[in-house]
């Protein structure tokens, strides 16, 4: 029998899929004669706009490959921005090229200040197949996790969010998602339709999933994008151990999370070849699933019942997951984490080795435990103090961080 937590965390991660932006003052409802935007919008896999012309391997990482403007909705309800989305060279991370498409919000209104600032906002995306991506859903108003961009848009702020996992959706792969997020921000900064410019404050931010892929951003952006100035990152719940995280939930309530990042890292890495026949047959049933399909059908299930040998003892395995450990460099910029006592998804200890490790090699991590229960109650009750610290940064106001101790 499932634990009054499990189940609520359940209930919890289905109403974000089906109600309005929580936690943002924004009321919505969906009309009854609404049209399905997935009769009319292609996914990704049938959209040309997906592919990259021939020779884009020779423009530089950030450079736009081709732009359109979108409409975007949440749930059903048009959003008031000029939205455009763009074809972004990328990298990898085997540093081989690929091409990632980002989503531009830019609000309607003059910016208060005189000024853009942009927010690159990292959603929990936790999926195998394309069309669980930002850029589709914003367009069929189906997405997941909207209060953030709320919340910024609401500030005046441009907001991107980028299909970071990158064409395969080698989903929980660090590398290629850390530099298809800068990416998104450098095709962001240049985007004359944004009005922001090389010099423009940039702030980033996710939650879970987002989070992992924002905390890979931070310690890549040194390396990978050393011109960027980033002000502010904020990488919460994210699981900077996936030794720990993959032992965690395996075999328990959420086992489908670590079935899918075992599928997710053998499309990122040739050497990781896991499955038996029975495993071949799980990636084949989970290869186009999000993240409900994912959890939802996928329960208390152990990977081992689907390898060829033991993941928990084997090289390649180690070489992947040690490959894919946060806290080998450090970020430059301030560094906010956010993270619930009470997570039942994403534990305390699957990033607290990864925030020690960022302290010891002198970044300025500012870490809070909250006990707020519960993934995603605490999704949206780590909003507020996230919006003001983000703001805060971009205003020049100094933090000193906690290292060595939370809070």
């Amino acid at each position: 029998m499932k634990s009054r937590p499990v189940l609520r965390s359940m209930l919890l991660l289905g109403v974000l899929i089906i109600s309005p932006a929580a936690g943002t003052g924004v009321a919505a409802a969906v009309p009854s004669a609404a049209p399905s935007a997935q009769t009319t919008i292609p996914r990704p896999d049938d959209d040309p706009f997906y592919r990259p012309p021939a020779g884009y391997e020779a423009q530089p990482p950030g450079a736009v490959l081709r732009k359109r403007e979108v409409k975007i909705s949440t749930y059903l309800i048009p959003t008031p921005v000029r939205a455009y989305q763009v074809l972004v060279r990328s990298t990898d991370g085997a540093d081989r090229p690929i091409a990632t498409v980002s989503t531009i919000m830019v609000p309607l209104a003059a910016p208060p200040s005189g000024k853009r600032t942009l927010l690159s906002y990292q959603s929990a995306i936790d999926s195998l197949g394309t069309h669980c991506n930002p850029s589709y859903e914003l367009r069929t108003g189906l997405q997941k996790d909207p209060s953030a961009v709320a919340a910024a848009l609401l500030k005046g702020w441009v907001a991107i969010q980028t299909d970071y996992q990158g064409p395969r959706m080698s989903w929980i792969a660090g590398k290629v998602a850390g530099r298809a997020t800068l990416d998104g921000i450098r095709a962001a900064l240049a985007l004359p339709e944004a009005g922001l410019g090389p010099d423009a404050p940039v702030a980033a931010w996710g939650y879970s999933g987002g989070g992992h892929a924002t905390a890979w951003a931070a310690q890549e952006q040194p390396s990978y994008a050393p011109e960027m100035d980033v002000k502010a990152w904020v990488a919460n719940a994210f699981t900077g151990d996936l030794r720990k995280t993959v032992e965690g939930i395996d075999g328990g309530p959420f086992s489908g999370f670590a079935l899918a990042a075992m599928v997710g890292l053998s499309r990122e890495y040739a050497t990781l070849d896991p499955f038996n026949d029975k495993g071949k047959q799980l990636a084949e049933r989970i290869g186009d699933d999000c993240v409900i399909e994912l959890v939802a059908a996928n329960p208390f299930q152990h990977v081992n019942d689907y390898t060829r040998y033991d993941i928990y003892h084997n090289a390649d395995v180690d070489a992947v997951l040690a490959d894919n450990y946060v806290g080998t460099r450090a970020p430059k910029g301030p560094v906010l984490v956010q993270q619930s006592r009470f997570d039942e998804i994403v534990s305390p200890s699957y990033n607290q080795g990864s925030v020690a490790d960022w302290c010891a090699r002198g970044a300025n991590v500012e870490y809070h435990l909250s006990n707020v229960p519960e993934h995603i109650t605490y999704a949206i009750a780590s909003v507020p103090y996230a919006i003001s610290w983000i703001s805060q940064r971009l205003s020049g106001v100094p933090t000193a961080g906690n290292c060595g101790r939370t809070s």
